[in-house]
């Protein structure tokens, strides 16, 4: 059985980090994506604030990284452990739609 692993994130990109690369050449954008929303929980509406680690690689990290922070976006993506030595979980970013693909 298969287990899917897809988020969908609206949010604002904070403290983003300088433009990098790997050793291979690949761009790597690293970030951090602040989210508000209102949720119904247990039949109540709660409010939610939250902010997440993310990253994105190749071109679209090329993108992400002339995204102005002042406005929200929506991401798509997965989770991943940071790395074996941190096991937190960061969002990898595989796109970011637009209000007509949502």
């Amino acid at each position: 059985m298969q287990v899917s692993n897809q988020v969908l994130l609206r949010g604002k990109v904070q403290e983003r980090q300088v433009l990098a690369y790997t050793p291979a050449g690949t761009p790597v954008s690293r970030f951090q994506i602040a989210h508000q929303s209102v949720q119904v929980e247990a039949g109540r509406q709660r409010e939610v604030q939250c902010t997440i680690e993310a990253v994105a690689l190749g071109p679209l990290a090329t993108e992400l990284d002339r995204l102005p922070g002042d406005v929200e976006h929506t991401f798509s993506g997965f989770l991943a452990a940071k790395s074996l030595r941190y096991p937190r979980p960061i969002l990898h970013v595989t796109a970011v739609l637009n209000e007509t693909s949502i």
